[in-house]
């Protein structure tokens, strides 16, 4: 899915949803969501007859999200679809090539991120939602080898598919006027399933196997409708 047909499916979604709810209560009801997430990316990256290497870094993206929230007394039932915004670095590794003069570098980031959530959660004293997370994730991870002995670079891309565990807590803000608006914090692990792709590198074939995992951290604003 491209960037302008994930916004597309996220607007048709949220003029669907809105009118469904047109006094907003607490904690229930549509609502969309950005925040600023930092996030740690590790990928353990498998040459086969060459290179094993685990390799990290860290990045900062922006998170968008639109969903629903069901309440049930004090309990709630939410769902959510996000998507990031940026690339996601997870770092390089630099390595020789057997016994030979050939020093390269591997790079790898995760684009495309996007994933839907399952948030059953409980309400404190009508401002405050905690909640846990449950999901499914989807990206786009694209490798980078530099070859400066020969002067030359390759590239190529493989989709990931994974689920996700997270934690985090909304709290209103302005409860004395509409209580539409909230903070929210949560924390999110997701881990993918290894995927290998096949490269032809100066005329020869290679197989390479991925295994990436991030750790999220995410703080913003929502909007209840």
């Amino acid at each position: 899915m491209t960037h302008r047909g994930f916004f597309k499916f996220v607007l048709m979604i949220f003029f669907a949803i809105t009118p469904l709810t047109a006094v907003a209560s607490d904690f229930q009801g549509p609502f969309v969501e950005a925040g600023i997430s930092g996030s740690k990316t590790k990928t353990d990256v498998d040459f086969p007859n060459w290179f094993q290497a685990d390799i990290d870094d860290d990045s900062v993206n922006g998170k968008v999200a639109i969903g629903y929230d069901q309440r049930f007394d004090r309990y709630v039932l939410g769902a959510k679809l996000y998507y990031t915004l940026g690339d996601q670095e997870s770092g390089s590794t630099t390595q020789r090539f057997r016994d030979t003069e050939e020093v390269s570098t591997l790079s790898f980031e995760l684009d495309n991120s996007w994933g839907i959530e399952l948030q059953p959660g409980i309400v404190f004293s009508e401002a405050t939602f905690a909640y846990l997370s449950f999901g499914y994730a989807r990206t786009t991870g694209e490798w980078t080898l530099d070859r400066p002995y020969y002067q030359d670079r390759y590239s190529g891309h493989v989709d990931f598919n994974g689920y996700s565990l997270g934690a985090g807590i909304k709290q209103k803000l302005f409860q004395n006027v509409t209580s539409h608006l909230y903070g929210f914090a949560e924390v999110q692990k997701i881990w993918y399933q290894q995927e290998s792709t096949s490269a032809i590198i100066a005329g020869s074939s290679f197989v390479d196997d991925y295994d990436p995992e991030i750790l999220t951290i995410t703080i913003g604003i929502g909007w209840q409708f």
